[in-house]
């Protein structure tokens, strides 16, 4: 019994390792260049966007006379450089916009169901949004202080209805 016990013990302390419980007195493991981590896997910093690279992605015009507007959400890999590298599309939600703030705060909105937006909408917006992300720049993510390349989340919006300028944000140019 004792023998049992002593083995289930050295199981234990074996498995909390490879868990990384034991981790704390190690040295940081440094992440190998090719592997993207996410950051449910661990204490992982969010890359963060450089203010003056943002640039608004632009609208595809074609749409703007069916009053289409989008939400996507996108799925992006922020290198450890900040560059933004594979983008890919994980939700794109078309929605036709009327009345654009005439009288209101913001643009009446309707979903697209009685309404079916062709299927090169949402390849024309998502191919704006990718081209748009892509040029942006980011301080890249950490872990452990060593900067990794992340899996981010990025949502981009589209509007038929024209910008509003805010006095107290300068233009894009």
């Amino acid at each position: 019994m004792n023998a049992f016990r002593s083995r289930s013990i050295a199981l234990s302390v074996g498995f909390c390792f490879l868990l990384g419980a034991g981790a704390a007195s190690a040295a940081p493991e440094k992440i190998p260049p090719d592997k993207v981590v996410h950051p449910i896997m661990g204490p992982v910093s969010s890359p963060e966007i450089i203010p003056e690279t943002r640039k608004d992605a632009v609208y595809p015009e074609k749409w703007r006379k069916h009053h289409l507007g989008a939400h996507l959400v996108l799925q992006a890999v922020i290198e450890e450089s900040g560059s933004v590298s594979r983008v890919d599309p994980v939700m794109t939600g078309l929605r036709v916009e009327t009345d654009c703030g005439k009288g209101s705060k913001d643009a009446e909105t309707k979903e697209t169901g009685s309404q079916v937006a062709p299927p090169e909408a949402g390849r024309d917006f998502e191919a704006a949004a990718i081209s748009a992300v892509k040029r942006w720049k980011y301080r890249p993510g950490t872990m452990n202080g060593v900067p990794v390349a992340v899996y981010y989340t990025l949502i981009v919006d589209f509007t038929p209805c024209p910008k509003k300028t805010d006095p107290g944000r300068p233009p894009d140019r």
